[in-house]
């Protein structure tokens, strides 16, 4: 049934009913290189990672008005950490190259857990975060959570070319997204299996969300048309070469009949693609529909207030999808680049009623 005919006989993607499964996020979308904006000198660790922020993810941004104000350094230190890690494989040349990085990223979290200083901007405000003696007397941050990122980016970095399948998708935004949300629950003190629950179905749809988002640049095309980008030239071998895939569950991409040649080279009039997105999208509501299901079953049917900073990464990607619906599941459309990027009045405006629900 083609997406839009589905769309009229469900009443709305973000109208469809729970899964009767437990569900279970994914790769980040490209960003700038992070390590320019975070050594800008003249500034403190608690700025840098505040521009690198900004800059990179503008979400994230955004969520950080949500925590109380002796936190918010942190929660952005948490962020600038995701941002460097994800964008390891977008700043390399090579696997070699890449596996170095993360290893360096791996031995600098084990310092920053010893106390060790650093220059770089990022690990210090890391090292203040995980050692302020308020977010330590809450139980503090989880060493383990960082470790599981920084070994996710490292999968990454080795990714093969063929589409990932949906379990292995999911895996990787657990690893990713979901242990990012169990850090900035850490950071507000908040610990309870029904919680972990809630923000593990939340981390998965932030997961597949930002693969369907970051589809166009992994497809290798420009952000800012529909023309994919010339694979010639010693540069586009040695980086984007390695980084062309279809980042779409290959199970779908099979059940429609996606040719990855035919999405690199025709884009969105690829065969089978919007039947795909629309699947990909539907599982990452699912995973919504399954978190607002788990919340209404707290006392008083919402999260806790403290829970309303982590709970606002979740919100770009209800935003995202709601969108994406509204342009007929086509990644490519223009709008959806600043959509994707939380940019506009829609995405604050959507943290606002979120925060007054404390529901996704």
């Amino acid at each position: 049934m083609p997406p839009r005919a589905a769309l009229r006989a469900s009443g709305g993607l973000l109208r469809r009913t729970a899964p009767t499964g437990r569900p279970c996020a994914v790769r980040g979308s490209s960003r700038a290189s992070s390590s320019a904006a975070a050594a800008k000198p003249g500034l403190t660790p608690e700025a840098a990672t505040a521009a690198l922020v900004r800059t990179s993810d503008h979400p994230a941004h955004l969520a950080a008005a949500f925590y109380p104000a002796a936190l918010r350094p942190h929660y952005l230190a948490l962020r600038a950490f995701n941002v460097e890690t994800a964008t390891i494989k977008d700043n390399v040349s090579n696997e070699t190259l890449g596996r170095i990085r993360v290893g360096w990223w791996r031995d600098a979290v084990r310092g920053a857990f010893d106390n060790k200083p650093s220059p770089h901007p990022t690990l210090e405000a890391l090292r203040a975060a995980i050692h302020d003696p308020a977010v330590l007397r809450g139980g503090g941050l989880v060493e383990d959570h960082f470790l599981r990122i920084v070994d996710a980016r490292e999968e990454d970095v080795a990714a093969p070319s063929v589409p990932p399948l949906l379990a292995d998708i999911e895996m990787y935004a657990e690893r990713t997204s979901s242990r990012l949300l169990y850090l900035s629950l850490n950071l507000v003190a908040l610990s309870a299996p029904e919680l972990d629950e809630i923000f593990s179905h939340l981390g998965k749809a932030i997961g597949l969300s930002t693969l369907l988002a970051s589809l166009p640049h992994s497809a290798g095309f420009t952000a800012q048309s529909q023309a994919p980008i010339p694979q010639s030239g010693r540069a586009s071998r040695s980086a984007l070469s390695t980084q062309r895939r279809l980042a779409l569950p290959r199970e779908y991409a099979h059940a429609h009949g996606v040719v990855e040649e035919e999405v690199y080279r025709l884009g969105p009039q690829a065969p089978g693609l919007t039947d795909a997105v629309f699947d990909t999208a539907t599982r990452a509501n699912d995973y919504l529909i399954s978190a607002r299901t788990a919340i209404a079953q707290l006392d008083g049917g919402k999260l806790p207030e403290l829970a309303l900073g982590p709970l606002m990464n979740a919100i770009q990607a209800r935003h995202y999808l709601t969108r994406l619906e509204a342009a007929q599941f086509n990644v490519f459309d223009a709008s959806m680049q600043l959509h994707a990027q939380g940019r506009g009045w829609r995405l604050p405006w959507e943290m606002v009623r979120a925060k007054w629900r404390r529901s996704v």
